[in-house]
């Protein structure tokens, strides 16, 4: 049997492999108590002899008690014992994703605050404080935002009691190694053949699992179950827009002390499209600028369009009209306001100052093909 099979079968299995192994470790695993029969001949098990049948029921047996006695010894979030001082930040990595104090304690960021920790600066006063997320356990309170965040490694002269079981390696500003707990988290075997059903290689099944556990973490640990839908994906067809067309900026200003939901200003653009009934060409920038003593969220758009009589780039007249409907769309909850600095620029500028987001053939403003 491959190896990717027998990957199949352990990961389909670790759930009821870990009671069993945790209950009667002396007993070994029978493939029939926890595959059904069709699991079975889908996954090839049902062709194996019964002597090979045996030797795999009693290879998943040590391997889920390895599983088990490795989960025991997983270490509880490290205690800070410097929670509730004023601290300040020494260094960020990772664009914020992992931020360092300066008493040593280096904190890994929620994927959800790191749009706000990317912006401290060096020297930004924090005060650590208990959050109610056991993902989480702390919030690191800034002059303007909160970021929740978990500790990799304590203050300079504090001991991390069980700190060298984690087998994830991180490296601190000073270059220093330090651990990080592992965790686990199990994937049913149906949607496991999914992830490598529809990835084309490696490295795309790779990015599947690396989301999915993306998810998970952020739904604190819920029971998150991936679908992929047998809907086909046209590469995109249309022509690049030129350098020397224009492409408008959409300015945001971030309003301080509030949750900002970037992704649903994307949504408002998308839907700002569908009203518009455009046919064309998008592609979409972003960026975070600071403007004075303000932060902004830009959007760069750049449209080609394809309907006959209209220009194929849209003109002055077309962006304002569409900024109005725009607007409309957004709403000030979501921790933006646009501003005065909304206006057109050439597409060689957006594509060398603004990160890619997506590109894609529209019509009706819905995408039929995207890259």
């Amino acid at each position: 049997m491959n190896t990717l099979l027998r990957l199949l079968i352990i990961l389909s299995s670790l759930s009821g492999l870990v009671a069993f192994a945790a209950d009667s470790p002396s007993q070994r695993l029978s493939l029939d108590a926890v595959m059904t029969k069709s699991e079975q001949e889908d996954t090839g098990v049902s062709k194996l002899s019964a002597k090979e049948k045996a030797a795999l029921e009693q290879w998943l047996t040590g391997f889920a008690t390895k599983v088990v006695t490795a989960s025991a010894t997983i270490p509880k979030a490290a205690a800070y014992a410097a929670a509730g001082q004023k601290h300040w930040v020494s260094s960020k990595a990772d664009g914020g994703a992992f931020i360092q104090l300066e008493d040593g304690s280096f904190w890994q960021i929620s994927s959800l605050d790191k749009i706000k920790t990317m912006l401290w600066l060096p020297t930004e006063n924090i005060v650590v404080v208990e959050s109610s997320n056991p993902q989480y356990p702390y919030k690191l309170v800034g002059e303007r935002d909160t970021a929740e965040a978990k500790l990799i490694t304590g203050a300079r002269g504090t001991s991390q009691a069980g700190a060298r079981d984690g087998d994830i390696d991180l490296y601190d500003s000073t270059g220093n190694a330090v651990e990080a707990p592992a965790f686990y988290h199990f994937v049913d075997l149906f949607e496991l053949q999914q992830y490598i059903a529809f990835s084309k290689d490696a490295v795309e099944l790779n990015l599947h699992l690396k989301r999915h556990f993306e998810v998970m973490s952020c739904s604190c640990n819920a029971a998150i179950r991936m679908r992929f839908l047998r809907q086909s994906v046209k590469p995109v067809s249309s022509v690049e827009i030129a350098n020397n067309a224009d492409s408008y900026v959409f300015a945001f200003r971030m309003l301080p002390h509030s949750q900002h939901q970037g992704d649903q200003l994307i949504k408002a653009l998308f839907q700002a499209l569908r009203e518009h009934d455009f046919f064309g060409r998008l592609e979409l920038y972003d960026r975070i600028f600071k403007r004075g003593n303000d932060v902004y969220y830009d959007l760069g758009v750049g449209l080609a369009c394809s309907t006959p009589g209209y220009p194929q780039v849209p003109d002055g007249a077309w962006w304002r009209a569409f900024q109005a409907r725009f607007a409309r769309l957004v709403d000030s909850t979501w921790g933006f306001r646009l501003s005065d600095y909304c206006g057109a620029t050439l597409m060689s500028d957006t594509r060398r100052d603004f990160d890619g987001l997506a590109v894609m053939d529209m019509e009706h403003g819905v995408a039929v093909s995207r890259d």
